[in-house]
């Protein structure tokens, strides 16, 4: 019997459907939160301790949160994953994949690297140069800031005024800028992309916001996919480049250009689960836990 690991701060929703999948599949399964281990180097050996001291050597992890804190935690928490794999778990999406996505100006800079479309961004650090930043390029186009390690929505802000940009509440003093791209009614695509040695399956969506954030998470309207196919073959395109067993694609069309906006490693799936038959979680479960040791490669799509 496979032991499943999952890393969550809590027994949410998605946790509790990878639980319940896996074991369908017959994998023991815990949850428990990154900031209860450590890492402990003794003995010519490295492993991971819980809160009680107790060794885990899972056969899989899954995580599903790596939390915010000083880059000493974060370090740590990445670290963490590191020793993992090293010590031969299955670790989805590792610490590499994290760590490549979940700072959007390294996402933004590896997609132009790869000639993928996205919008013109600026990157920023200090109040007055962004400030001047800020009103110039308003003058010619609404721009959108992103917090630099945000999700989910959270944070975002639409800047059309100088004012607007004045309220943002920012203690990193780091400003990560977008062009706005503005679509009527406001609506994006998530594409989900799970990649294991014999199957991909592929679930996406389009996305309705109640205002010009399209996120689920903030109130967003989720319906089946019903755009070109072109959607879906710029997010397998992305999900090459940054080589994930898991990976969450959000994308934008401004007439006939479509734009990748967001690269996720730790994707939310609930809003997509809401518009598809399937169980996305037991794609997960089978595509990836259960087939890493099959080298045969068959592709099949689930729209």
């Amino acid at each position: 019997m496979k032991n499943l690991l999952i890393l969550s701060d809590k027994e949410g929703w998605h946790s509790r459907q990878i639980e319940a999948s896996a074991i369908k599949e017959n994998f023991s399964v815990q949850i428990k939160d990154i900031r209860d281990l450590s890492i402990s180097l003794e003995d010519g050996c490295k492993f991971i301790v819980d809160e009680k001291n107790k060794k885990i050597n899972p056969d899989c992890v899954f995580v599903r949160f790596i939390p915010g804190g000083s880059l000493e935690e974060i370090v740590i928490y990445l670290n963490i994953l590191k020793v993992m794999k090293l010590n031969g778990c299955d670790v989805v999406n590792d610490a590499h994949s994290i760590e490549t996505t979940v700072d959007k100006s390294l996402t933004t800079i590896k997609l132009r690297d790869n000639q993928v479309l996205t919008p013109d961004t600026w990157i920023i650090r200090g109040f007055d140069r962004a400030y001047n930043k800020v009103e110039q390029l308003i003058k010619n186009f609404p721009i959108i800031y992103k917090p630099l390690f945000g999700s989910q929505g959270t944070g975002i802000k639409l800047i059309s005024s100088l004012q607007d940009f004045e309220n943002i509440n920012n203690e990193s003093n780091i400003y990560y800028f977008q062009k706005f791209i503005e679509t009527k009614p406001s609506h994006d695509y998530r594409v989900l992309i799970i990649t294991g040695k014999r199957k991909v399956s592929i679930f996406a969506m389009t996305r309705y916001g109640q205002s010009y954030i399209n996120n689920f998470s903030m109130g967003a309207k989720c319906s089946p996919f019903t755009s070109e196919k072109t959607i879906i073959e710029r997010s397998i395109e992305v999900s090459k480049i940054f080589n994930m067993p898991i990976c969450g694609v959000d994308l934008i069309k401004d007439k006939n250009d479509i734009y990748v906006i967001e690269i996720n490693s730790i994707p939310a799936w609930k809003g997509l689960q809401s518009v598809s038959d399937s169980n996305i979680a037991s794609a997960i479960i089978q595509n990836i836990f259960n087939t890493r040791d099959i080298e045969k490669k068959i592709l099949h799509t689930k729209i």
